[in-house]
């Protein structure tokens, strides 16, 4: 690997790690104090509210962001501007219609996990829906064009900014376990956020409109693979917790919570990777199909090593983890913490998989795939919940892993000839290269 590419990864990668570290420790400051405050009827309201938020956002993402970053990597600079403009007029309709969406299922909702601040919280966030339009699109125009700088300081005016509203109304107001004050605030973060990203974005920005048609079918036609995927994700990932809700209480959806937050810290090496790989696997696997290969084996083989150590700590003292991190009130917890993390360490295999289907043309076999865990993961954990409560949701979800990881890998023999063997053997390099970094710096 030439010098110049290894430094784009290196610096790439820094800065994406950045974001996502930011999101998690301005994230862990809002739940820290939150969890402390507000009844686990509240913590379980808030969280099915950032469940039916995330699947909105995640979704806008996979319908938008993948194409773009595809086209603006394999199209002239003749086209960007059209291949921009589709873009934007994608993203719009979507946040748009969503928000129709959610405005016409708000009480709804409410009324069907008997949580009637919800529908408020909701319709409060529509507005949150709009912003996200500005900030949404200019964040999908810098990593398209490997740019990850300007990300970073957009999350870390829009995370900062409610982690500090969080502080402040916590400490010196009362009347905050209003929730939906948290989503008006979060609305605010985001335009703010969305200024910080113009600022940074302006200098990729086409300099005039060019609607075009053609262009809107080509990224409707990547993206609509890519966003059925992701919702067939989502709904694989928030299964658990919708069931809970459903079948068992909101408080219990508090307590289950709070491990999936500690079980999704393991996941950010694996969506750091996705961001900084995907741009230029595009690139690498159109020169050169063997290059998926590699770049899944050995992403995969480097995420493993930084999550193995993590996870048998968290594994062998669950109840110390919880303690700290949530309070005493959720200690209950440590046997679903520990079944999470089990299949957290699924995680690297799939999304990575996710990533290289993508960049290598096959977005329907994702979506095939996603779509069948997702089903498989809807019976799973009715079964498993019915059986065993609140802990059968952690076993019917790590089943789904356990499914995931054969089908994946199957698909990845079968079409670029990956070697699951090979990927452990990389986790033992992997440290082996640590080590040799550690030893050159003197450091041992």
């Amino acid at each position: 690997m030439k010098f110049k590419e290894s430094s784009y990864y290196v610096r790439s990668g820094i800065a994406s790690l950045l974001q996502k570290v930011s999101i998690v420790i301005f994230g862990f400051g809002s739940f820290f104090l939150l969890v402390r405050v507000l009844t686990k009827e509240e913590m379980g309201t808030w969280s099915l509210f950032f469940t039916i938020i995330t699947i909105l956002e995640t979704s806008k993402a996979g319908l938008v962001k993948n194409a773009l970053i595809k086209y603006i990597n394999s199209e002239p600079q003749s086209e960007h501007s059209k291949i921009e403009t589709a873009s934007l007029s994608i993203n719009s309709l979507f946040s748009l219609l969503a928000g129709f969406i959610i405005f016409l299922s708000a009480d709804f909702l409410g009324e069907l996990w008997n949580i009637p601040s919800l529908a408020t919280m909701l319709c409060y966030y529509i507005i949150a829906l709009i912003i996200l339009i500005p900030f949404s699109h200019f964040e999908y125009i810098q990593q398209a064009n490997s740019s990850f700088s300007g990300i970073l300081a957009s999350y870390l005016v829009r995370q900062g900014f409610f982690f500090a509203s969080v502080v402040i109304l916590t400490f010196w107001f009362d009347g905050y376990t209003l929730l939906h004050y948290l989503v008006l605030l979060q609305a605010v973060g985001i335009g703010f956020g969305s200024v910080v990203g113009y600022a940074h974005a302006r200098k990729f920005l086409a300099k005039k409109i060019t609607y075009s048609v053609l262009w809107v079918k080509k990224l409707w036609g990547y993206g609509k693979f890519v966003l059925a995927t992701n919702i067939s994700s989502l709904i694989f990932r928030s299964t658990d917790q919708i069931m809970i809700a459903s079948y068992i209480s909101t408080a219990a959806v508090a307590l289950y919570n709070v491990s999936i937050r500690i079980t999704n810290l393991l996941d950010i090496p694996s969506t750091v990777a996705a961001e900084v790989i995907f741009p230029k696997s595009v690139k690498m696997i159109n020169e050169d199909k063997s290059s998926g290969k590699y770049l899944y084996e050995r992403s995969v083989g480097i995420i493993m090593a930084l999550l193995l150590p993590a996870s048998i700590i968290i594994l062998l003292f669950p109840e110390s983890i919880l303690h700290i991190i949530a309070g005493s009130g959720y200690v209950e917890a440590a046997g679903i913490l520990q079944v999470t993390i089990l299949y957290g360490l699924f995680l690297p295999f799939l999304k990575q998989f996710g990533t290289l289907m993508d960049a290598s043309g096959y977005p329907n076999i994702n979506f095939k795939v996603i779509f069948t865990l997702a089903v498989t993961n809807v019976i799973a954990n009715y079964v498993f919940i019915k059986l065993f409560g609140l802990l059968g949701a952690a076993y019917g979800t790590l089943f789904t892993y356990l499914v995931s990881y054969l089908i994946s890998q199957t698909v990845l023999y079968k079409k670029l000839g990956v070697n699951a063997l090979k990927i452990f053997m990389d986790i033992f390099v992997s440290y082996k290269d640590i080590y040799r970094i550690i030893r050159s710096k003197r450091i041992l």
